[in-house]
């Protein structure tokens, strides 16, 4: 936060350049992001998601005449959705950044960074869907992320999770296998702690509903290892996402929404 805020005194004490155009821009875009993740201590409940969108609206603001910035649009709209009040604004905003990515696809070929956000935007367009409890809806939509990309693990694990919310019987080995998928991944062992519990997270809910009973105890060790380390920084303290919610919280309520989902087989 320390140099980002720096970085942003910096730039907003002299006239914007255009050579500092994408500078600038990113400089507010990982801010929000940092501030999404840190919550301040003792802010409201959804002080975080409003600085977030203070940051990344004026990020977006300036790279808005790029026709190929997918990146701070994409992370725009993953805040809006985590507003209750900007639920369609964040609909409609995936839905224009799809018809951008398409538009591109039947030109040239999308980039590896394109590609890896198109598929984030099919995951993010499939979050909100599940949040509104369409789960058929969310099935298509990560399908079609999985189709991209069929070694996204967060595919694999959102699709079978929204087929089960949508009345369907999914295999044990079909989950089985996307755990492994997230071993692979590297996912489970990540140093970044953020990242780490969002894969410990859908690591239990896999092997939960794989019936692999050592496995969901290990990594249910591991996540409760996490939370007797965390701490806050700089007057901080972190959140995350949970992949039950579709939502950003405390590392206590995501538990708590885990042991739901562990002793009553629904979503919370």
């Amino acid at each position: 936060f320390k140099q980002l805020s720096e970085a942003e005194r910096i730039y907003g004490a002299k006239p914007p350049r255009p050579d500092d155009t994408k500078a600038r821009a990113y400089t507010k875009h990982f801010l929000g992001v940092a501030a999404k993740n840190w919550r301040k201590t003792g802010d409201v409940a959804r002080g975080n998601v409003n600085e977030a969108y203070e940051y990344l609206s004026k990020a977006a603001e300036i790279v808005k005449d790029d026709p190929k910035q997918f990146l701070i649009p994409v992370t725009l709209a993953e805040i809006l959705s985590y507003r209750s009040d900007q639920k369609k604004a964040a609909a409609d905003a995936v839905d224009e950044i799809i018809r951008r990515f398409n538009d591109i696809g039947k030109k040239e070929q999308l980039d590896s960074n394109q590609h890896s956000l198109f598929v984030r935007t099919l995951l993010l367009k499939g979050n909100l869907e599940m949040t509104e409890r369409r789960f058929k809806q969310a099935v298509d939509s990560y399908a079609d992320a999985l189709k991209k990309d069929d070694k996204n693990a967060y595919a694999k694990l959102s699709l079978l999770h929204a087929k089960k919310l949508n009345g369907a019987k999914v295999d044990r080995e079909e989950w089985k296998n996307a755990l492994s998928l997230l071993e692979s991944s590297g996912a489970t062992k990540k140093r970044e702690t953020v990242t780490k519990v969002i894969a410990l997270v859908w690591a239990v809910i896999a092997a939960h509903e794989g019936k692999d009973e050592s496995s969901e105890e290990r990594y249910l060790k591991d996540l409760e290892s996490i939370g007797t380390t965390l701490s806050r920084i700089t007057h901080r303290e972190p959140l995350f996402f949970s992949p039950i919610s579709k939502d950003i919280e405390e590392f206590t309520t995501l538990k708590a929404h885990l042991g739901q989902y562990l002793g009553t087989d629904a979503i919370s």
